[in-house]
């Protein structure tokens, strides 16, 4: 890639943050006056019975519910930032456990299951548990939407070349090359009801734990992200044994 090329598209990346950047500080606003209608509906729902088997009004719930979910998105994709204040030590493991445990209630555990694979021993981490908690989840849901019927989304946390790296891993029908170049950008999704913003989520809180996002992806047989982030100064000789 030639020098111009890169600045390019460092000018690119750069508009998307500001403009994210600047939607995302309007979504709090916007999202209170979309509780309040969407609280009015269902006082209308309820004088008005009727209105649950209308189709015009079940496509007017399901879009509010839409734009709730994007403006949600929005919102945390600013709270992605880099914040010093907000970094602790805290143990990567017992996260992920915790992570997992939330996210069950997704998964019917036999047509579709998540499985977590994590060191029995503190994997410590400095950084804002809250971001890195939301960017696994992301993850994960990103995995549930691409099985079909059955299939398991594998959670793997694992020390590699000094850093610590969490791999979620789906069984889904996987990405052609046109997505996976285009995945991690903000709004660019192949889902009906999608936000295009989930793995840009992801994305921004590796960046700003120094750390990184990186998919791999083949055609009918799912796609794995990697979530790569600093290990603790001077923990490089921690290595952590998987559970089985």
């Amino acid at each position: 890639m030639n020098h111009d090329k890169m600045k390019k598209l460092k000018r690119d990346e750069e508009a998307e943050t500001r403009m994210l950047t600047a939607l995302s500080s309007a979504s709090h606003e916007m999202k209170n006056l979309l509780t309040l209608i969407l609280g009015n509906s269902r006082f209308l729902e309820q004088e008005h019975p009727a209105l649950l088997s209308d189709g015009h009004w079940k496509s007017i719930r399901s879009d509010l519910l839409h734009l709730k979910a994007l403006l949600t998105d929005l919102s945390a994709f600013r709270k992605m930032e880099a914040s010093p204040s907000r970094f602790q030590l805290f143990d990567l493991s017992a996260l992920l456990r915790d992570t997992c445990r939330s996210c069950e209630s997704w998964f019917d555990g036999v047509h579709r299951r998540l499985i977590l694979s994590c060191p029995e021993q503190a994997a410590v981490l400095f950084g804002d548990r809250l971001r890195i908690r939301e960017a696994v989840v992301n993850l994960i849901k990103n995995g549930l939407e691409a099985l079909d019927a059955e299939g398991t989304v594998s959670v793997r946390l694992r020390q590699e070349n000094g850093r610590l790296v969490i791999e979620v891993k789906d069984t889904g029908r996987g990405l052609d090359r046109h997505e996976l170049e285009n995945v991690l950008r903000p709004f660019y999704t192949t889902k009906e009801e999608g936000t295009g913003l989930g793995l840009p989520i992801a994305d921004a809180a590796a960046r700003a734990h120094g750390g990184s996002l990186s998919l791999s992806s083949e055609a009918g047989k799912g796609t794995a992200a990697l979530l790569s982030l600093p290990l603790l100064p001077g923990s490089d000789e921690q290595k952590p044994h998987e559970e089985a």
